[in-house]
């Protein structure tokens, strides 16, 4: 107790500037992990569309009337554009293209749970990468009659798991069985067909899925007409997959007739993007990380040196009374050891309150086990370097010295 006395002793004689730098700090964690956050999404979101960048994928974002209507401010002479119908367009393309839409609806289970169900076609759910618990396999699970294959976030259930309950579809009441496929790993991932940006990208595309959320299998859905999510805005996003065996000119044939119905980005321009998006975060921001982490570094050093050399005459003093060289060694670890706890405690608060505030979610967008490592690494080093630079400001003069420059005064 009396070790950590002496140590905070020597915070409280300069309380002001140790509180600006306990201040710096904690806004540096906090900047390292929304830069360490971002990258990471980034990386992820790219490993997540791995096998779509493969393939022969299109994203359409359809622009219909009332949208436009909406978004130009209520104006009434646009005139019409070509309504979209996917089964009369899947019908003047080649091949056999498979139309991805997204449906959401609410499923009631016979445990007292509910989960709002996102269907997605089972081959963009196949074709996601997901970041599953243990050794599930989404790619080679199977269709089941009768039974409506999930995929959730979060602890409540596990890979195998069979569950009884319903949808309520439309004002109807659908009784049906459920599977859990897999369980997601933070940050419960999924490529969603809700979101749009001029520069697409794959982190634009990924969202994350809620703890009241699933993923579901349309394919497994009884015959009952569902409203895409997209419907209620009229702003409707489709993910679309090629026929493999389609030439170059039927490619070109059906990418013409997509453009006709909306905004068309092809899986290499996502990748492309994605990866353009990967370089200026190491390019422009991992510097920005360094320079974060110098400038704490060098800041608790250099504020921790100017104390330990102001205070020699308090070190000497404790010399005399008794006190070794270890037991001044040990004051200063505990006196930097606090400086930098009392820095990183509320940084650490703040990345895990950050999911229950939109703004502070925006800023943290992907924290995951990186993060957290890269924040304690920081610590670490925060720690250890001024330890050894004050450990060689002592080392410099022997105890014996310090005691007669005491008695000299």
């Amino acid at each position: 107790m009396r070790l950590f006395k002496l140590a905070f002793g020597l915070i409280y004689r300069h309380m002001l500037l140790h509180a600006a730098l306990i201040i710096q700090m904690t806004a540096v964690f906090l900047i390292l992990a929304n830069i360490v956050s971002t990258i990471c999404l980034n990386l992820y979101s790219g490993n997540m569309m791995k096998n779509i960048f493969t393939q022969d994928f299109y994203r359409l974002e359809v622009l219909t009337e009332r949208f436009l209507r909406v978004s130009t401010g209520g104006m009434t002479d646009i005139s019409e554009i070509e309504a979209f119908d996917p089964e009369k367009v899947r019908g003047e393309l080649k091949g056999d293209p498979v139309f991805c839409n997204e449906y959401v609806y609410p499923a009631f289970f016979a445990d007292g749970r509910c989960l709002d169900l996102i269907f997605q076609d089972e081959r963009l759910i196949k074709n996601t990468n997901f970041l599953l618990r243990g050794t599930a396999n989404i790619e080679a699970s199977e269709k089941e009659e009768g039974v409506i294959r999930i995929i959730t976030a979060g602890g409540n259930y596990k890979t195998g798991d069979s569950l009884r309950g319903y949808i309520e579809v439309e004002d109807k009441t659908v009784e049906c069985e459920f599977k859990v496929a897999g369980t997601l790993k933070k940050p419960y991932s999924y490529l969603s067909a809700t979101n749009s940006a001029v520069s697409l990208s794959a982190s634009v595309i990924a969202e994350e899925l809620m703890p009241g959320q699933a993923i579901a299998f349309l394919d497994d859905m009884p015959d009952v007409t569902l409203k895409s999510a997209n419907d209620y805005s009229g702003f409707c996003i489709y993910h679309v997959f090629f026929d493999d065996s389609l030439t170059s000119k039927e490619k070109a044939g059906n990418l013409a007739t997509l453009q006709k119905y909306g905004s068309v980005t092809s899986a290499k321009e996502i990748e492309e993007n994605t990866k353009k998006e990967i370089s200026i975060w190491l390019e422009k921001k991992l510097p920005s990380l360094i320079f974060a982490a110098v400038i704490a570094v060098s800041g608790l050093s250099a504020v921790s040196l100017i104390n330990i050399s102001g205070n020699m005459n308090t070190f000497s003093l404790y010399c005399l009374s008794g006190c070794t060289k270890k037991r001044l060694y040990a004051i200063i670890l505990v006196y930097i050891l606090f400086i930098v706890s009392v820095s990183f405690i509320p940084a650490i608060g703040v990345l895990l309150i950050s999911g229950f505030f939109r703004r502070l979610a925006a800023a943290f967008v992907f924290i995951n086990h990186y993060t957290f490592i890269t924040l304690g690494i920081t610590a670490l080093t925060l720690i250890l370097i001024p330890v050894l630079f004050s450990l060689f400001a002592f080392r410099r003069k022997p105890l014996r010295a310090m005691i007669l420059d005491y008695k000299k005064q």
